[in-house]
């Protein structure tokens, strides 16, 4: 009697063999814990419980798309799942903040490739640059400020004497970093703060838009030789240093401003009150060109 050829059913339905299923079991377990570890990481840098689900869930979808390995993840496997999730009719917008999640976890593996550098070493790169150059970039790595923000900051928004920046775009009031009132005390002659004028207007003066800030903010990274850094990466540097000093979550939320309006924080007014973080905000390791000099003549004296 001639044995019986399995169909496409049948064979769909045969058992796997045991290194396969071994194999997957281990695959498994490694994508269990590369996604644990880097969730961590994210909570430790002040993402919210609803970006971790997300993240958590494109994440696994990869793992869907790719057989292979953490360790074996490259670019092409992400682009292999942007194209299926392309197909599967996601929008632009939804497509770009999936292509950010896995980038991030590709990043959190050590295998993205991107340049990174901290907001300590960038602030050290940037001494030489332009007054406002360097006062974008302090105002979001030491104030928490997003590009959109800085358009509205006018010159009675930044108090050296009170210490606090005020972002009226994002409603709420920030301490100085030192070293933001140290660039403030250099820069009083060459960029005063004039109340009613923006700080980092256009060429003559008036408030600039959007992309203009971001073009601005994209050509200093490239002068400084870090393409690949995004300002919501120094902002999350700052806020990686609240969450180890053990800042309450809604404190860190306001800070990002992504409290959605919830009273986490003392108000005044409509701003959100954030100035019992001062002592906290003034412990994030920038550099100080008068602690440089102190260090420098003490080293050079007998």
């Amino acid at each position: 009697m001639p044995a019986i050829q399995p169909t496409p059913e049948r064979i769909a339905d045969l058992p796997e063999s045991p290194e396969s299923a071994r194999r997957d079991t281990v695959l498994d377990v490694a994508w269990q814990e590369a996604l644990r570890s880097f969730l961590v990481d994210l909570r430790g840098r002040g993402y919210s419980l609803l970006t971790l689900r997300d993240y958590q869930g494109d994440v696994e979808r990869l793992r869907k798309f790719s057989r292979c390995s953490p360790t074996e993840l490259d670019e092409e496997a992400i682009d292999a799942a942007l194209r299926e999730w392309l197909l599967e009719g996601a929008a632009p917008a939804v497509l770009r903040r999936k292509r950010s999640a896995l980038r991030g976890f590709l990043a959190f593996l050590g295998r993205s490739g991107v340049r990174t550098c901290s907001a300590a070493e960038l602030w050290r790169r940037a001494m030489t640059e332009p007054a406002e150059d360097r006062l974008l970039l302090a105002l979001v790595i030491a104030a928490g400020a997003r590009l959109p923000e800085l358009c509205s900051v006018e010159g009675r928004d930044l108090k050296p004497r009170a210490r606090i920046v005020r972002l009226r775009s994002g409603l709420r009031l920030i301490p100085m970093h030192p070293a933001l009132v140290e660039l403030l005390d250099e820069l009083r002659h060459e960029a005063p703060l004039a109340p009613f004028r923006p700080v980092l207007g256009g060429r003559h003066g008036f408030p600039v838009n959007v992309r203009t800030m971001h073009a601005r903010f994209r050509r200093l990274v490239v002068r400084l030789g870090v393409p690949d850094v995004n300002p919501d990466h120094l902002r999350r540097e700052m806020a990686s240093h609240l969450v180890s000093l053990r800042t309450p979550q809604g404190l860190v939320s306001a800070f990002l401003a992504r409290d959605r309006g919830r009273p986490i924080a003392p108000r005044q007014g409509t701003l959100t009150d954030l100035t019992c973080l001062a002592e906290r905000i003034a412990a994030f390791p920038l550099p100080l060109k008068k602690r440089v000099e102190t260090v420098f003549c003490d080293a050079a004296a007998p």
